[in-house]
């Protein structure tokens, strides 16, 4: 829509309405920043990189001090809504107006051992005569559960490994809500390194916190 209406309320805040479908916009950090925008789409007239969320307004609710994790909650499930209007600031907010991520549907990170873990897992397989075996490398982001928000934040930073010809990274989730990247024999051979890296640049950039562990299981 080439003419969404677009209002500066100051020299440093910005209103944009929101088209009615997915957001072509990529957000990281607490509090949130604009990460990238789509280059074709009218926003990106409006909405530049490093901005920060400020709000977000739906009908005739508005979210404040958003984390990352409830604002990309909040677009998902609303994309094929009407009146939503997103404001943004051009310098970063003040670190008290920052909240942490919360959701009452989820198991709140303690201070215990046995806490939850949320879990990406790096899984290499490899084929040796006539049978096949699995590594697992887990790395454990302690907090809430993996969104597909936050899902997508981590495939495109592994999206922007250069790769041999051959190599491949593929995902599913489990039931239980894991995220899981499966490296073939050619991914693995000359990416794995890149990919870990790329995991643990992306859950830090998206304000997790990372617990260190490894696992491996044959």
């Amino acid at each position: 829509n080439d003419t969404m209406p677009e209002t500066t309320t100051s020299d440093d805040h910005v209103h944009v309405t929101l088209p009615v479908c997915p957001l072509p916009i990529q957000f990281l950090g607490n509090p949130p920043f604009v990460d990238a925008v789509d280059r074709d789409s009218p926003l990106a007239a409006r909405v530049k990189f490093g901005m920060y969320v400020v709000s977000l307004t739906i009908g005739d609710q508005t979210y404040e001090n958003l984390s990352l994790t409830d604002l990309q909650d909040a677009l998902d499930g609303t994309s094929q809504v009407e009146d939503r209007i997103l404001v943004l600031a051009k310098s970063k907010p003040p670190p008290e107006a920052v909240a942490l991520p919360i959701s009452s549907s989820e198991p709140q990170v303690s201070s215990d051992t046995s806490r939850p873990a949320r879990h990406i897992i790096l899984k290499k397989t490899w084929k040796m005569k006539s049978y096949q075996a699995a590594m697992e490398k887990s790395f454990s982001f302690h907090g809430l559960a993996m969104t597909e928000g936050l899902a997508g934040v981590v495939k495109r930073y592994c999206n922007c490994i250069p790769l041999t010809p051959g190599a491949q990274l593929s995902w599913r989730r489990t039931p239980h809500g894991v995220w899981q990247a499966y490296m073939n024999h050619a991914y693995q051979k000359v990416h794995e390194e890149d990919a870990v890296a790329a995991v643990m640049d992306a859950m830090a950039a998206a304000g997790w916190e990372f617990i260190k562990q490894y696992e491996t299981e044959l």
